[in-house]
């Protein structure tokens, strides 16, 4: 399969560039490299600095961090089509998690290089798709956190949690 074949691949199934015509997708992501990660190699950790995100041709890849307790807190486990690191192209800050390859995964990587030689009409639409799915994202979490919030209030109670009253 060639490589434009691929990135047409990629097209259909990442969301990222649902709203992106064929030729424009091959136009940006033409330039970027493909990498390979072995089961359980790390791609990046957090706190690492961020100049680049990665679009999940195969594989599996999961985002986690340590507690404070020094627990592996899995934030999410993202299978091939999805797409990770973009947070670092926006605004340039370190890495918030650490990734991982959870199987054997083949990566694209569109970094700032790549972006710094595309057309600036199609970066511009490559950010406001950033923007439509991070909102997309936000609304979901705002709506766990009302729902969290919900049940929190709705839960009894318990006779501990009563205030006491004190003799005058």
């Amino acid at each position: 399969m060639g490589s434009e074949e691929v990135i047409l691949r990629l097209k259909k199934t990442i969301p990222l560039f649902r709203d992106f015509a064929d030729a424009e997708v091959v136009a940006l992501l033409k330039h970027a490299k493909v990498q390979n990660f072995l089961q359980n190699q790390v791609i990046f950790r957090e706190k690492d600095p961020g100049h680049c995100m990665y679009l999940i041709m195969s594989g599996e890849v999961k985002i986690h961090r340590r507690t404070p307790g020094g627990a592996e807190q899995i934030l999410a486990v993202l299978p091939a089509g999805n797409y990770f690191g973009e947070m670092a192209i926006i605004d340039g800050s370190p890495r918030s998690a650490q990734a991982s390859a959870r199987v054997d995964s083949a990566l694209m990587i569109l970094d700032e290089e790549t972006l710094n030689v595309t057309e600036a009409g199609l970066v511009i639409k490559l950010f406001k798709s950033f923007a439509r799915v991070l909102t997309e994202r936000l609304r979901a979490v705002n709506l766990q956190v009302k729902e969290l919030t919900e049940r929190l209030e709705a839960k009894p109670k318990s006779a501990g949690d009563k205030p006491t009253e004190q003799a005058a």
